[in-house]
């Protein structure tokens, strides 16, 4: 979890990315701000070659989007794209990670490894904990970090101790309560990114729909790190606490999709994203028909994953 969190400072509006397909494919979710210029009917929406959003988090609703959608700012945009054209996705997102000033408000085993993910990013870092003894066994091997001794859901501490002022501030103690509390107050404060560990899964949604850039939960990202499963030949992997999948599967000799429009196939909520055909990816036109050896990604809602295989692998 720790290393998940800190990988989402690549970029300050980045919130998640993962090499698919051999690394010729990047899945990234990305939160939109003004800058970006993205705001707008989705069919305007200029993107780097070989890119394509594939779904839309808009206050912890998600949704396939259609092409008749609007995309606003807030917006959690997750979107496939040729790993080639990341450079251009770079320049899109107008991101360069400015982070300087991270806290952290949980001295436990995930705050602890996070605090030394940071130190070795070279970030200022400030680390709240409660329990005096824990925050003495971590002060000897935190070298980079200013560890206080306090409630981190406290706002007169929050306060003085500048949490308005931070880049980024991790919630990340045991307890969901105190997190999205200190979230909430972070945020009230002016934090620019907020992110938060969530331990019950089932309120990821809720943190989402109060201002948390990014809720994770260590079951997901357990599970996200085996979670490529194998079935029957193609990937699946859950995405945003299971309310979202994606398919990854190639296209084998006597598949009933083969020499079909992929778009005519589809079953409803689940969306082609893109085609790696010779090594080479590309997004898959309406006209666009499958060939044997083809890698295709769908994305998907849970409930037609079924189908989607049914009709694409089978």
């Amino acid at each position: 979890m720790a290393e998940d969190m800190a990988r989402s400072l690549s970029f300050s509006s980045l919130l998640m990315n993962r090499e698919l397909g051999r690394g010729l494919v990047e899945l990234i979710e990305f939160k939109v701000v003004e800058k970006m210029n993205l705001q707008g009917p989705l069919e305007k929406v200029s993107l780097p070659p070989n890119c394509k959003i594939v779904a839309i988090n808009r206050a912890g609703e998600i949704t396939i989007p259609k092409s008749d959608d609007f995309v606003q700012i807030d917006d959690h945009l997750m979107m496939l794209c040729d790993s080639k054209a990341f450079p251009d996705v770079r320049q899109m997102l107008h991101d360069t990670s400015d982070t300087q000033r991270a806290m952290i408000v949980g001295g436990g085993m995930v705050g602890f490894y996070l605090a030394q993910r940071l130190e070795k990013m070279g970030l200022d870092i400030k680390l709240i904990e409660q329990n005096p003894e824990r925050c003495a066994e971590i002060a000897d091997r935190l070298a980079g970090t200013m560890i206080l001794n306090g409630d981190g859901s406290d706002l007169g501490l929050l306060r003085e101790e500048e949490a308005g002022k931070m880049d980024v501030v991790f919630a990340v103690t045991g307890q969901d309560d105190k997190n999205l509390l200190c979230a909430l107050l972070a945020k009230q404060l002016g934090a620019k990114k907020i992110l938060s560990r969530v331990n019950r899964s089932a309120y990821i949604k809720l943190f989402e729909m109060v201002g948390v850039d990014r809720a994770v939960s260590p079951g997901q990202v357990t599970a996200d790190a085996v979670l490529q499963r194998v079935i029957g030949g193609e990937e699946v992997i859950t995405l945003s606490d299971e309310r979202m999948e994606l398919v990854d599967f190639v296209v084998r000799p006597k598949a009933k999709i083969i020499g079909k429009a992929l778009s005519k196939e589809l079953p409803k909520d689940s969306m082609v994203g893109l085609v790696i055909r010779d090594d080479v990816p590309m997004v898959a036109t309406e006209d666009f028909r499958a060939a044997v050896g083809d890698r295709i990604f769908v994305m998907s809602m849970p409930q037609v994953v079924s189908k989607v295989k049914k009709e694409f692998v089978a």
